[in-house]
């Protein structure tokens, strides 16, 4: 029998492309590399194809080999020689003729590495955006015509704040003649007005950080509805852009001679030309904060860049944040107020509870507080506050008071009227629900929602409109009309002409709450409330009327009471007069780097948070704060380069 053989195949081989020609001028670039390894975060060099020699100038994006892989990396300079004795590879690609990266914005990248820990493409991820090869045809179409500065119109200025300050910044600052400010705004005004005015005296370019997408497109909104900008282009940086746009602001931005960019903390780091001005709207709000690393702060990022390009800084909010004030107190920032002679900045008034034991001050919405929304209506819109979202969030026995809850431990809600209560962890309905301690049958309503409210409140006005807004519907602005607004804290709507009242209920839970700067944060929206009121408005607060807190917004003094809680920190060892560094992460990686600090550091015992990670706090005196974040990421590096579980580090992380 005749065997078949099989048909021969022949082995496709690779053919090795001959190496492309070097360039004849400074072959050699030192190249930071995106390794995605935390432990190596240095230069590498790299051979130049003589075809990109000429384009290839610090800070080009381009793409080279490493690890199997092409990168991305940034050219840093070129040279002649390399100290590296093994074999250098050529850069793969060039991603754009022209650099992408100005030397600032690598000096910034460098300065928030060092002050945040962490590798430094971790930080320039911000300053670049994903570029591709199909949008090259963008770099023709965006070149933007240069335009002279304009002639500052007197009545642009606002004549209440001293004229040194306006004639200062109409002025282009220089490493001896810098403002350094924070503006607390004033009651019963659109604090975004006063922003305009100092975006409009500035002579080149603005940058203006706002916390999240909704200002920002305020902000653009009232900019380009002025006319007062023509000669300015007005763009915006935010994290509803899609790919093709971030590119082609990213590229309009780095093309114009002038400009005004509002944008979110990523655009800290945007290649903006001429800047003057770098503005922090809110700064005292979490959205300032990344969430990713290396975890930096928009604050502190602005202040670093302001230093680095000798530009006008103004941090504004409604209360300042405790880091804030420490610079207050330090004299590294001026308060911008009103000049003598203005009279007392407050124009609203501001009532509390006098005496808990009063008829008309007990209830869960109290007498005073139901003829503060009937006075308020007579005004326009009257804005309710409540700190909690939902219909009825916590039940409870009414004999014995003790909480309700289901046999299997979950805590027992209604979600809407004469629903059946339902448990929360296995969402089951409980008709027939007795008391494990009493046995009692009767619930009582202990929390109550914002739709609850917007319910009670419907029945006893029956011919006013009445409408929510919380974080699952979410109303931008309502009309200059009578009608009740019922809100959670962060989701008021704005109204043309201010609110005629507001009441805060149940404000107990957000002063009570277990973290660190409950208070502050309690006292910046009550600030901000009385911001949105119209003149001679009335803001109500369901808060004891000595509250140190209420006094202050009585005063409308937020700068005093913030240093006032500044002073309590200094002597109980809290941030910010001690350098704060968070670890978190499985055990046996953050006790590896806590393990044996020096005494004079505090560090906490972990603690396991909902997520099941372990978390340790570390305090020190602020003149051992850079040796001690020295020394935790030289051990966060060793974990990274042996390949073991690497902690997470925070430095002076928002949340405690």
């Amino acid at each position: 029998m005749n065997e078949q053989v099989a048909p021969l195949r022949l082995k496709r081989e690779k053919v090795v492309a001959a190496p492309p020609a070097l360039a004849s001028n400074l072959p050699i670039a030192s190249i930071l590399v995106d390794t995605g390894l935390l432990h190596l975060d240095q230069e590498l060099d790299f051979l130049f194809p003589q075809e990109l020699s000429e384009h290839l100038a610090p800070g080009t994006l381009v793409k080279v080999p490493f690890n199997r892989k092409r990168v991305l990396g940034i050219v840093l300079s070129r040279k002649s020689t390399s100290p590296y004795a093994g074999r250098l590879r050529f850069v793969s690609e060039q991603i754009r003729s022209f650099p992408l990266v100005t030397p600032t914005i690598l000096r910034l990248v460098t300065e928030v590495s060092q002050h945040y820990g962490g590798n430094r493409w971790d930080t320039l991820r911000y300053a670049l955006p994903n570029f591709s090869s199909k949008s090259k045809k963008l770099e023709s179409s965006t070149d933007l015509p240069h335009r002279p500065a304009r002639a500052v119109k007197p009545e642009s200025v606002d004549h209440r704040y001293s004229e040194y300050f306006w004639r200062a910044l109409q002025e282009r600052p220089s490493a001896q003649r810098q403002i350094r400010a924070f503006w607390p705004a004033p009651p019963a005004e659109n604090p975004l007005l006063f922003l305009e005015k100092l975006a409009e005296n500035t002579v080149r370019s603005v940058l203006l950080v706002m916390p999240d997408y909704v200002d920002v497109q305020r902000m653009f909104e009232l900019l380009t509805s002025t006319n007062r900008h023509s000669g300015k282009k007005v763009v915006t940086w935010h994290s509803q852009m899609t790919r093709s746009e971030r590119e082609n602001t990213f590229l309009q931005i780095l093309q114009s001679e002038e400009i005004v960019v509002l944008g979110v903390r990523g655009s800290l780091f945007l290649p903006i030309n001429n800047l003057d001005l770098i503005m922090v709207w809110e700064e005292s709000n979490e959205s300032h904060s990344e969430l990713r690393s290396p975890y930096f702060h928009g604050r502190e990022v602005a202040i670093m860049r302001a230093n680095i390009e000798n530009t006008h800084l103004i941090l504004a909010g409604f209360s300042p944040s405790m880091r804030s004030a420490s610079y207050i107190e330090k004299r590294a920032l001026i308060p911008l107020s009103f000049k003598a002679g203005h009279g007392a900045p407050s124009s609203i008034s501001v009532e509390a509870i006098n005496n808990r034991n009063s008829p008309l001050e007990s209830g869960r919405i109290s007498s005073r507080a139901w003829r503060t929304i009937k006075s308020g209506l007579e005004n326009g819109p009257v804005l309710i506050q409540i700190p909690v979202r939902g219909y009825i969030q916590s039940l409870s026995c009414s004999t014995c008071r003790n909480r309700a809850l289901c046999s299997c431990g979950g805590k027992l809600v209604l979600t809407h009227d004469a629903g059946a209560p339902t448990c929360t962890l296995c969402h089951d309905l409980k008709r027939l629900w007795n008391c494990s301690y009493c046995h009692s049958q009767r619930l009582r309503q202990s929390q109550i929602g914002d739709l609850r409210i917007a319910e009670e409140l419907g029945r006893a006005f029956p011919n006013q409109r009445v409408v929510f807004s919380n974080r699952d519907h979410r109303i931008q602005s309502v009309p200059d009309e009578p009608m009740i607004v019922v809100t959670t804290p962060g989701a008021e709507p704005l109204a043309q002409s201010g609110y005629g009242a507001i009441v805060v209920l149940n404000s107990q839970l957000l002063l009570d709450r277990a973290t660190l700067d409950s208070e502050v944060e309690t006292r910046n929206r009550w600030f901000y409330l009385g911001c949105m009121l119209k003149q001679e408005g009335i803001i109500y607060i369901d808060c004891d009327y000595a509250n140190r807190n209420i006094q202050a917004l009585v005063r409308w003094d937020p700068i005093g009471i913030a240093l006032t809680e500044l002073g309590e920190r200094r002597n109980l060892l809290l941030p910010p007069t001690v350098k704060a560094v968070e670890v978190s992460g499985e055990l046996d990686a953050v006790t590896e780097v806590v393990r044996n600090l020096p005494e004079s550091v505090l560090v906490s015992h972990p603690l396991i948070s909902r997520t099941g990670e372990s978390v340790v706090l570390i305090r020190a005196k602020q003149r051992e704060a850079q040796a001690l974040i020295s020394e935790i990421f030289r051990r966060i590096k060793h974990q990274s380069a042996s390949g073991a579980r690497v902690a997470r580090v925070k430095i002076d992380p928002v949340s405690l």
